[in-house]
């Protein structure tokens, strides 16, 4: 009795989200409200060669109107 009663009520929770269920939408037409970037390199970077790779990823950003503020950090996560 309980196996006819698991799949009735199984089969009802599938007929009422077919139903009325919205379905789920992959890529909503949202526009996102910020956005990260991160610069990673090979090797073991100096506190100048850092600056000059976060400067130079920076000077290309600033060109684009689609950014109202750009804040930038360079160093290990570690």
């Amino acid at each position: 009795m309980r196996i006819i009663t698991t799949i009735t009520i199984l089969t009802l929770v599938y007929a009422g989200y077919g139903a009325f269920g919205k379905g789920v939408e992959f890529f909503p037409e949202v526009e996102p409200q910020n956005a990260v970037i991160q610069i990673r390199a090979r090797g073991d970077l100096s506190v100048i060669e850092r600056d000059q790779l976060v400067r130079e990823v920076e000077s290309r950003i600033l060109d684009m109107s689609e950014f109202a503020s750009v804040y930038s950090r360079s160093g290990s996560q570690f």
